[in-house]
């Protein structure tokens, strides 16, 4: 296993522990599903999952509203995402946009 690798896998568990802690349960949804994946505003949800740009598996509860989604896919999503922007971020220099 590569070093990324294991830091990937390190962030991600981490990352399901924090969730786990914060949630209490091994699958969110609704506004906490929303904010956990970064989405600003309800609408911004429904369009990327129109789109089926929303990144992680998303799946309904019968008898329950909206999409779930399990802690783990979400944190190992998240840290996969984080590492590869950190490859891909340049820093700019000061003063320019």
């Amino acid at each position: 296993m590569s070093p990324s690798s294991r830091e990937k896998r390190k962030l991600a568990q981490a990352l399901e522990r924090d969730l786990l802690q914060l949630h209490k349960a091994a699958a969110i949804g609704g506004a906490d599903l929303r904010a956990a994946l970064g989405y600003k505003t309800a609408i911004a949800f429904r369009v990327a999952i129109s789109r089926g740009k929303v990144g992680v598996p998303l799946f309904k509860i019968p008898g329950r509203k909206g999409y779930w989604c399990l802690v783990k896919d979400i944190s190992m999503w998240l840290a996969e995402v984080s590492e590869d922007q950190k490859k891909e971020v340049k820093p700019m220099p000061l003063g320019s946009k």
